[in-house]
């Protein structure tokens, strides 16, 4: 049965003529970088360029797995396949085989790609190689497995219209072009990138230059998103393919379900994700942008009485970041010490240098430690 599909895969001139076409253009693309300089990017950029490709990759095999999942209603014989033990299924199967070859054989000229990037460059390091293999098989394959899927299961799921109307919003809502929109819309006063987040597939910074801005992607955020997307999909294909054998469609069906919450939930959990450019306005580096200039114009300032001669400050990161501030001050017997902390840290205690514990009171960013009785103070 494999030799047929792949046949019936061949009499499709167009969709071997758009993966063809795609596979030379990343061929060109390879050796247009390799006969030219690094540029401003330098070498981490250049060698993080092939990331681009992850979002043609998703559009492109979602596109020829739909096509080629419409074979059996536009050749007029599901019918007898589904008149035959398995059969239906079976060609299925042997489609989605087909699809996965055409997925390895693109996964093969990227990880060819990347190494000779690494040979032209001589980046040669353990850890280096390690993490640019990860990110391959996360970009290059799983994410083209999960288009893949995608488009299959639309094939069995939603006319031909309304499948390409919803790869193109899909693709737009994973896109930069969401973090555009909604930065936007952020301006009037609505927060949507916690509904943006759930799109977050592709590899951070494709809207950055130079994209050595972050690097190779390898975090667990889009390893469990992917999954959660990709099993999503195979629920529904479950729930279009097993008609009739309902013990198999209702397990296949909360397997995947089961799976892909968890998945989801993993992804809800706090993780090292690295917001960049405009994205969350609230978590990212514009979140000084939106604390100072859009929620707090009335902070004024005020003339220091004192100055801060030298500080020591002791960080600790987990869950919180926690840190340990010591302040050495000029002037050590006044009755009040007015403090502007940075935003967001709540303080829990404050002493003197001797560990007499100071009474403190916090306003937001601003705190004023009391000193009763202007006792003598060298440290805080």
């Amino acid at each position: 049965m494999f030799k047929s599909v792949l046949k019936l895969f061949l009499r499709t001139k167009a969709l071997v003529g758009f993966y063809g076409a795609f596979l030379l253009f990343v061929l060109f693309f390879a050796a247009r970088q390799f006969m030219s300089d690094p540029g401003i990017d330098g070498i981490l950029g250049a060698c993080t360029a092939p990331l681009s490709f992850s979002i043609f990759a998703f559009v492109l095999f979602a596109f020829i797995a739909y096509e080629f999942g419409c074979f059996c209603k536009r050749y007029s014989f599901e019918e007898c396949l589904r008149s035959t033990h398995n059969g239906y299924q079976k060609f299925i199967m042997v489609q989605g085989l087909w699809l996965l070859v055409l997925v390895f054989v693109f996964l093969l000229l990227m990880l060819i790609w990347n190494l000779l990037l690494c040979v032209r460059y001589d980046i040669w390091r353990t850890d280096y190689i390690v993490q640019m293999f990860l990110n391959v098989l996360l970009s290059f394959f799983l994410i083209p497995c999960f288009g893949a899927l995608f488009g299959f299961t639309a094939s069995k799921s939603v006319k031909r219209i309304n499948a390409y109307l919803l790869l193109v919003l899909f693709t737009l809502l994973c896109s930069p072009l969401a973090n555009r929109l909604g930065n936007i819309i952020y301006e009037f006063g609505i927060n949507i990138y916690p509904f943006l987040n759930i799109f977050d597939l592709f590899p951070p910074a494709l809207n950055w230059r130079p994209v050595a801005a972050f690097g190779h992607s390898v975090l667990p955020y889009r390893w469990v998103l992917t999954g959660f997307w990709a099993l999503l999909s195979l629920g529904l294909l479950f729930w279009k393919m097993s008609e009739k054998r309902r013990r198999i469609r209702f397990s296949g069906i909360l397997v995947s379900l089961g799976f892909g919450a968890l998945c989801f939930s993993l992804f809800l959990q706090p993780a090292s994700k690295l917001l960049l450019a405009s994205d969350d306005p609230k978590a990212s580096i514009m979140a000084d942008w939106d604390y100072y200039m859009q929620k707090h114009k009335d902070i004024s300032e005020t003339a220091a009485t004192f100055e801060i001669k030298e500080y020591d400050l002791e960080f600790t990161v987990g869950r919180e970041l926690r840190a340990t501030a010591v302040l050495k001050i000029d002037k050590n017997n006044l009755n009040e010490y007015p403090l502007t902390l940075y935003h967001g840290y709540r303080i829990q205690s404050v002493a003197d240098g001797n560990g007499q514990a100071l009474s403190y009171a916090q306003e937001g960013d601003a705190v004023t430690v009391y000193n009763p009785g202007g006792q003598i103070i060298n440290e805080i």
